[in-house]
């Protein structure tokens, strides 16, 4: 069944039946013709290029959404909020033919597409710096999606199906436009500005609402509360959980619970419930695995990928099909599954690792608590800490110590909130998720020209012996200098997050022990030599040469500082989950650490046997050398070694390491991987590291985990070690097929 033919066979069937409803409705019949009429205007004109549609939900925009898709021309769908830049830089991106919006169709001159064939719909995002994304699904995989709702929600012909939030949401587009035409049902397609207007269209005859969090939070307490008669049969949260007590109030305004959906821009919707507690269980036709604590999920019509400035990037998919989500969850006995947190969104505190979602329930709990967002965050030793942004039910106001003394109560010491930011309300992404991010007046590139000042007075006070006489009283720090230019000094420690003062005395913000002082040293080495400007030009025009072999003070520093607590920190991880007599093959520079923990576990049979390839950062002729018996280890780790691998040899390589697996071993790859594109973060800068002493030719992430894809290699997933250490973990194909269980 093509969107065509189900267009086509409801104005046959159901010629008078109102299709859309807003302020002139359409019949089935009368949609149809408009279509057409649209869908000429684009094939004369475009000649198939994507169509970017942009503004508020109304009929008109619409139908030109279903002209495209009829006309096998890519639409994308950009919500009204992505005005100016956003909106060109979309376009350009899609290679637009045309946008048209509430104003009208304003045609574009762009160069030949490269949407991948089976592309119809695209959903515009924007990545954590902002970089436009295009999300692509195919037909067949909307057309799936509005049948997983059509038969989760028993839904027909006499369903009235609302969108109470942009249709250019992945969410709404699926549960009010796909579910309705699938279903046969009417469909408001409108925008409302006003809670009350909203609320009274939902009681004119709507029984299928799907909505944001922000939305029902709304539809709850609108006028105290008071009850309310409507038609309203499924009322569906997604893009985010509402806690118990907001659920509970919109239940008895408006007579039915709220249910919950998951799903992803990529995907669709994938997990719902209609009743009860946790995220869903798998929509019909959906196949979910859980591995390493990561939700999975399989589609008969499965994710395409994005479209970025980079180029077409397909997705990855593991053996079997199977998508990863990046979530972490849960399955309970009865099969539902809980959506628990993001992967890489855990906090790290004081040994513990902590789920930001288990504290934002606890504090959702609290009366008079509408929404929570709970975040890592790092004190001024660098530590990370737990921060709370919290805002009110309407017409309530928050206490801080009653608020205190709920999460005492109810939260072990370590997971409760450290920092909290009391909202009026908390702000929003265009899709009306809550968001929190750090502000600043200051312009980011201002921000970087100066930040060098901080480093440098980090270095004249080591040179001047004043961090390691901490604790001591300011005046004694000033012996034999100049006491006001100590205590401008001390003064930018204090903003540099190295020191504070405390009446007359400072106290040293730095971690204990030698590594702190050593990390200091380390850059303070790397300023004056590798990293400086000079050196930086010198690589760039290709005058310097690193040798993977330095043996200067400098690469000695570099290799115990950085390396030394990452690769304990990584045996430590893995030696938490690795029984004593498994088989271990450790590959890389100065490896052994999971070798000596293990040495002292008890185990009756003693420790497994290990093999150890200690290499100088393994240079192409090392990993030729390279030779393990198949199918004989439990883990291989790969620490530090990877970066001399040549991308030619890379899935031979991987092979044969993946071949050396038994058939539930595990591959981990401990290394420090660049960001790309989109993923722009605070190791940006560690590409001057790679320009200037790490070579410019070595596997980035993501060709290595597509090599370990062609190599075999499945379930392929990350997680930090110490920053900036990341591994890699991957397991051998094919695995056991699993349907709506944990993978074993």
């Amino acid at each position: 069944m093509t969107l065509r033919a189900l267009l086509t066979a409801a104005a046959e069937t159901a010629a008078h039946r109102v299709f859309l409803d807003g302020p002139a409705a359409l019949t089935r019949r009368e949609a149809l013709a408009r279509i057409a009429a649209r869908e000429a205007e684009l094939r004369r004109a475009g000649a198939g290029r994507p169509l970017v549609v942009h503004g508020e939900n109304s009929s008109d925009l619409l139908l030109w959404v279903l002209a495209a898709l009829t006309a096998r021309v890519p639409v994308v769908l950009v919500p009204a909020t992505f005005t100016g830049g956003e909106l060109r830089a979309i376009a350009q991106l899609a290679s637009a033919c045309a946008v048209v919006s509430a104003s009208g169709l304003e045609w574009l001159t762009a160069a030949t597409p490269v949407w991948p064939e089976a592309a119809a719909l695209a959903f515009a995002t924007s990545g954590s710096t902002g970089a436009p994304r295009l999300a692509l699904r195919s037909e067949k995989s909307l057309l799936d999606e509005g049948e997983r709702y059509q038969r989760l929600l028993a839904a027909g012909a006499d369903d009235v199906f609302m969108a109470a939030m942009p249709v250019a949401h992945a969410f709404a587009f699926g549960a009010a436009v796909m579910g309705s035409l699938v279903a046969g049902g009417r469909l408001i397609c409108e925008h409302f500005t006003a809670p009350r207007q909203l609320a009274a269209r939902v009681a004119s005859g709507v029984t299928i609402l799907p909505m944001v969090a922000a939305v029902a939070r709304s539809l709850a307490y609108l006028d105290n509360g008071g009850r309310v008669e409507s038609r309203l049969r499924v009322a569906m949260v997604g893009a985010g959980p509402v806690n118990a007590q907001v659920s509970r109030d919109f239940e008895a305004k408006w007579g039915v619970p709220l249910s919950s959906n998951y799903g992803s821009s990529e995907t669709g919707a994938t997990l719902a419930r209609l009743s009860g507690e946790g995220t869903g269980r798998p929509m019909p036709g959906v196949e979910c695995a859980i591995e390493g604590g990561q939700l999975w999920v399989k589609l008969a019509s499965p994710p395409l990928g994005h479209l970025t400035p980079r180029g077409y990037e397909p997705v990855r998919l593991a053996p079997g099909g199977y998508y990863a989500t990046g979530d972490i969850a849960t399955r309970g006995e009865d099969g539902v599954v809980t959506i628990v947190g993001r992967l890489g969104d855990e906090i790290r505190r004081g040994g513990h690792t902590i789920v930001p979602s288990e504290i934002a329930a606890v504090i959702e709990a609290c009366p008079g608590v509408a929404e929570v967002v709970v975040r890592g965050a790092s004190d001024a030793t660098g530590e990370q800490t737990v921060e709370a942004h919290v805002a009110p039910r309407p017409g309530t106001t928050l206490d801080r110590a009653e608020l205190l003394a709920h999460v005492r109560a109810r939260l072990a010491p370590h997971k409760r909130p450290t920092r909290w930011v009391l909202h009026d309300a908390l702000p929003r992404t265009w899709s009306g998720k809550p968001v929190v991010r750090e502000t600043t007046t200051t312009p980011a590139w201002m921000r970087s020209l100066l930040s060098y000042r901080l480093p440098a007075a980090i270095f004249a006070a080591a040179e001047l012996g004043i961090l390691e006489r901490l604790p001591a009283a300011a005046a004694d720090l000033a012996e034999g200098c100049d006491p006001r230019a100590v205590a401008m000094l001390l003064e930018v420690l204090e903003v540099a997050g190295v020191v504070r003062r405390r009446a007359d005395r400072v106290e040293s913000l730095l971690p204990s022990g030698a590594f702190a002082h050593r990390m200091i040293e380390l850059e303070r080495h790397l300023a004056g030599g590798w990293l400086s400007p000079d050196e930086i030009a010198r690589a760039a025009r290709g005058q310097r040469r690193f040798e993977h072999t330095d043996t200067s003070d400098t690469a000695r520093l570099y290799r115990e500082v950085i390396c030394g607590p990452a690769q304990v920190q990584c045996a430590a991880q893995l030696g938490r989950t690795l029984p004593p007599w498994a088989r271990v093959a450790e590959i890389g520079r100065g490896i052994g650490a999971l070798s000596r923990m293990r040495s002292g576990q008890r185990c009756p049979l003693g420790p497994g046997p290990a093999i150890l390839c200690d290499a100088d950062d393994l240079p192409a002729q090392t990993w030729d050398e390279i030779s393990l018996p198949p199918r004989s280890f439990d883990l291989v780790l790969v620490f530090n070694g990877i970066h001399w691998l040549e991308p030619a040899k890379a899935q031979s390589v991987l092979r044969r390491l993946l071949d050396a697996l038994t058939e539930t071993g595990a591959l981990v790859i401990a290394d420090i991987f660049l960001p790309e594109g989109d993923e722009g973060d605070d190791r940006t800068p560690l590409l001057l590291d790679w320009l200037t002493h790490g070579g410019t030719s070595f596997l980035r992430r993501s060709s290595l985990e597509q090599a370990l894809t062609e190599a075999g290699g499945g379930f392929i997933q990350r997680e930090a070690i110490v920053h900036p250490f990341e591994s890699i973990r991957c397991l051998r194909a094919p695995q056991r097929e699993t349907t709506n269980s944990t993978l074993a």
